[in-house]
Formats: structure tokens, C-alpha cells, sequence
């Protein structure tokens, strides 16, 4: 008697193991990025959109790591960015549209670059600094149609300036972010969502406002369980100091991206949005950072 309860029990054990190694084999199969993704993905018809943007910081640097403007990094990124049709965002204040002027014109007519306010860099206190750099920056580039102001240091003073300036929308926000570029954003919505008049941290409850656009995309169930929202994102500075990513390896972003990918099978819109600084493309008087990075 007892030796048949005995094999019943190995015999039940042994089934649960072969059903639990099934199943992970199963997780693990599903968990791979198939080399058919994009062919499935083309035949669902009901499939949404991705719309991919990148941004660039480039702004007139006055810091104890650098001063000036960032020449050669923006020239650096427009090559990347624009050898593969990428548009590119920048976001500058007047200083950089003066000494760009010609560069940018050139790229916005060949490449479709575009313009927006940097915020912090153009000091705006007040309703009247942001018209007058707004007119400013439309001097430089009659063609701009400037909409967002960007910022990585929000404020409720700044959302009202800005609403009260015309604009739709504030740019910067970092999801999950404690601390890093003194920026402490834990709980704000991740991707793009409608700020509220009372909490630029909280969305809007009326479905209208100004837009908030994260500062770069992270990898959400990483950040998220890992709580480090600065290792895995879309930045190159993150992932490079993370060791994650190097120049000659990007297989966790193309998994990353993948990931965004797929979720247009189940969302009409998915928004992937990247962002790298112009003045950490070089290393000269603009740039000394004491860490020594330069990403190109």
C-alpha cells in the first residue's frame, strides 16, 4: 500500500514538473522577440500607429562643466539622426538660434527639423520674457510654429505662463525619476497626458490642458519592478553607464523597442519618445563633464 502511494506521488510530482517546464518553456518562446514581428504585425488590420520622435536639448551652456554653444554635437546628432530620415527636435533659446541659424534652416528644409522653446536655458520669468523670446526665436525661423516650452524643472508658475503665452504643451517630464538632475517626478503619468491646472504632476480630470511629454521613454516593467527608471530607458548616457548598451551593442534597445512595437496590436496610438543632449556629443570648453562621456 504504502509503496503505491508512493509512486502515485512521484508519478504526480513528476507531472507537475513536466507541466511547469512546458509552461516556462512556453513563457520563454512568448518572451522572444520573433524575427516574424513585423510580418504579423502588418497583417493585423485593426493594428495602430508608432510615432517615433526625437528631441535634442541644445541649448547655450553656462555651467561649472562648460560654456558655450554646442556646434559640434548638434552637428554630430543631425548626422546620425538624419542618415536614417530621422527629424529632429531642438530645443533652443535665442543664443543657439543665432549661431545655428544657418545650420538649422538647412536641416528644417532637407530634413524636416523642427524648433521649440528651451525653457530653463532662456531664464523666462514671466509672461512677457517668454513673448519676447518667443518673437525672438520666430525672427530667427519665420517658418517655426513653437508650441512646447521644455523643462526638466517643472512648476505650476511655469504651466500658467506657458498657458497664459499660447503654447500647448510642456516638455521634460521624467517618469519614476528620484532625484537625478534634482528632478523627483515619481508618480507623473508615463507618455504623453493633459497636465492639471492645480498639479503639473497629475493628469487633468477634463481631458483637455496642456500636453505632457516625457523627457525620453523608459522600458516600463523594468523601471517600474527595478525601480531604477534611469538604467533602463531610451537615453544613451543611461543605458552606457549602466553597461547595458555600448556602441557596438544595442540588442536590450532593439528589445525595448520591440516591446513598444508590439503594443500597437492592442493601442491606436504608441509614442516613443528619445532624447539626447546636443553638448554631450562633444568634449571641449562646451562640455566637460567629470565623467568623460561623449557618445557618438
Amino acid at each position: 500500500m504504502i509503496s503505491r502511494q508512493i509512486k502515485k506521488i512521484v508519478l504526480f510530482g513528476l507531472s507537475l514538473f513536466l507541466l511547469a517546464a512546458c509552461s516556462k518553456s512556453e513563457i520563454k518562446k512568448e518572451a522572444i522577440f520573433l524575427p516574424d514581428l513585423k510580418t504579423d504585425l502588418l497583417k493585423n488590420k485593426e493594428k495602430g500607429k508608432l510615432i517615433f520622435t526625437f528631441a535634442s536639448s541644445a541649448y547655450t551652456v553656462n555651467a561649472h562643466w562648460g560654456k558655450g554653444i554646442p556646434k559640434v554635437g548638434m552637428d554630430r546628432l543631425a548626422n546620425v539622426a538624419h542618415k536614417y530620415n530621422i527629424q529632429v527636435t531642438w530645443l533652443i533659446d535665442p543664443g543657439v538660434a543665432k549661431a545655428m541659424k544657418e545650420k538649422i534652416d538647412e536641416w528644417h528644409e532637407k530634413y524636416g527639423d523642427g524648433i521649440e522653446l528651451n525653457w530653463e536655458s532662456a531664464k523666462i520669468k514671466d509672461k512677457e520674457d517668454l513673448i519676447k523670446t518667443l518673437d525672438s526665436l520666430k525672427m530667427f525661423f519665420p517658418w517655426s510654429k513653437i508650441n512646447v516650452a521644455a523643462s526638466g524643472h517643472r512648476s505650476n508658475m511655469m504651466l500658467q505662463i506657458v498657458k497664459d503665452g499660447g503654447l500647448s504643451g510642456v516638455w521634460g517630464s521624467c517618469w519614476e525619476q528620484v532625484g537625478v538632475d534634482k528632478i523627483t517626478d515619481k508618480g507623473v503619468p508615463w507618455g504623453l497626458y493633459y497636465v492639471s491646472d492645480d498639479n503639473y504632476k497629475l493628469p487633468s480630470l477634463n481631458g483637455k490642458g496642456l500636453v505632457s511629454m516625457e523627457w525620453t521613454s523608459r522600458d516600463l516593467l523594468k523601471a517600474l519592478h527595478a525601480q531604477a527608471p534611469t538604467i533602463y530607458s531610451s537615453d544613451p548616457n543611461d543605458v552606457g553607464r549602466a553597461g547595458i548598451c555600448t556602441g557596438d551593442d544595442i540588442e536590450y534597445w532593439k528589445a525595448m523597442f520591440d516591446n513598444y512595437i508590439r503594443n500597437i496590436a492592442n493601442n491606436k496610438f504608441v509614442f516613443f519618445q528619445q532624447h539626447q543632449e546636443a553638448h554631450e556629443m562633444e568634449y571641449g570648453d562646451v562640455c566637460k563633464y567629470p565623467f568623460g562621456e561623449v557618445h557618438l
